[in-house]
C-alpha cells in the first residue's frame, strides 16, 4: 500500500469563513503560523460567554502530476 503526500508549498492563516486570508507564510514557517494563531485566539472567555471561531490554518500543497512515478 502507497500512501502520495504531497509537498507543502506553504501556509495561510485565514478568518474562521475562510473568506480573508491574515497572513501568508512559506513551507518552514509552521511554527511562526501557530505562534501568531495562539496570539490571534488568546482571548480569555468566562464559562458564561459563547466561545467564537478562531484563525484557521490552511496548508497549501504542491500539486501532484497525474502520471508522477510512486515512491
Amino acid at each position: 500500500m502507497s500512501v502520495i503526500m504531497p509537498r507543502i508549498k506553504g501556509f495561510k492563516i485565514m478568518t474562521p469563513d475562510l473568506k480573508t486570508v491574515i497572513s501568508e507564510h512559506g513551507p518552514d514557517e509552521l511554527d511562526v503560523c501557530r505562534k501568531l494563531i495562539s496570539e490571534l485566539n488568546n482571548k480569555k472567555v468566562l464559562p458564561t460567554e459563547e466561545r467564537t471561531a478562531g484563525p484557521v490554518l490552511q496548508y497549501i500543497f504542491e500539486e501532484l502530476e497525474e502520471d508522477a512515478p510512486v515512491h
